[in-house]
């Protein structure tokens, strides 16, 4: 006799938590935000990185280190500028302005072993008064801070667009596509089930009417219970892995949704980066 296995239906619900807003904190770091950016304006680098800072333990966003790197950079302090424009590389890895920090970094590294070398010996020798005035010191053009508008309003930035502009896609397609094939699965398990059945059925009304037994028809009953078996078992683990990876590839793309697009500006005399900072 054939005994058809009974099979649950399994039903996996995944649940992506939404980020909980810190409304206040968000508000904070936008006033500090702001502040930052028009001290930065003003040529008050010192109030800047103040408030700037204040942003930054408010809402950990690697733009803003940019922007603490770039104030302390043109108020004179070398060293801590490359702490933080390393520290904004190390946060943001895939930044689309990378080979300009990198560039930017190699330049202060210079320039702090060149003071470190003057300050260990002093110049030898004197030079004699001369009529000729002194060269001017060459002017460097302004740097434009992360957030601020541009003043040439007649030249657009070079845009960057985001190395991922969908993130989790990928992953959120592959699991739809296998937890169809474990439907696909246990459709077919079910369907060979139902064959196994009939199979029963009928040896029992041979048995029973003609006292007659088929060995071919038992086999065939068999042979289909093992494929509903087997079926059943591939279509529950593909639908719990698929729905895994679609949770994986919600949840990246929850994660990426607060950012902060950086991009160069290049204007006639002017040189800089901008971006646009996102809470």
């Amino acid at each position: 006799m054939i005994r058809l296995g009974g099979f649950a239906a399994i039903l996996m619900v995944v649940v992506a938590a939404a980020p909980v807003a810190r409304g206040d904190d968000v508000s904070q770091a936008r006033d500090h935000f702001r502040k930052g950016s028009k001290a930065f304006d003003l040529g008050h680098y010192a109030e800047a990185i103040k408030e700037y800072e204040a942003a930054y333990d408010l809402k950990e966003d690697p733009a803003l280190l940019f922007n603490i790197a770039q104030a302390y950079r043109l108020d004179g302090d070398n060293q801590n500028a490359v702490r933080v424009y390393k520290s904004f590389l190390h946060r943001m890895p895939d930044a689309p302005n990378r080979v300009e920090v990198e560039r930017r970094i190699a330049e202060l590294e210079k320039v702090i072993e060149q003071q470190g070398r003057a300050k260990e010996g002093p110049p030898e020798g004197t030079l004699a008064p001369t009529d000729r005035p002194p060269t001017p010191p060459p002017v460097a053009p302004p740097s434009v801070p992360v957030g601020a508008p541009s003043q040439q309003g007649s030249v657009e930035p070079n845009a960057v667009p985001p190395p991922d502009s969908h993130p989790g896609r990928n992953k959120k397609i592959a699991g739809v596509v296998v937890a169809g094939i474990g439907v696909a699965a246990m459709a077919a398990g079910i369907a060979f089930g139902v064959l196994a059945v009939n199979a029963g059925n009928d040896l029992t009304h041979l048995n029973q009417t003609m006292g007659t037994f088929d060995s071919k028809k038992q086999s065939a009953g068999q042979t289909d219970q093992v494929v509903e078996g087997v079926c059943l078992g591939i279509g529950a683990a593909a639908i719990a892995v698929g729905a895994v990876v679609y949770a994986l590839g919600y949840r990246e793309g929850a994660m990426r949704r607060s950012h902060a697009a950086v991009t160069p500006f290049i204007a006639p005399g002017t040189a800089g980066l901008s971006a646009l900072v996102s809470f």
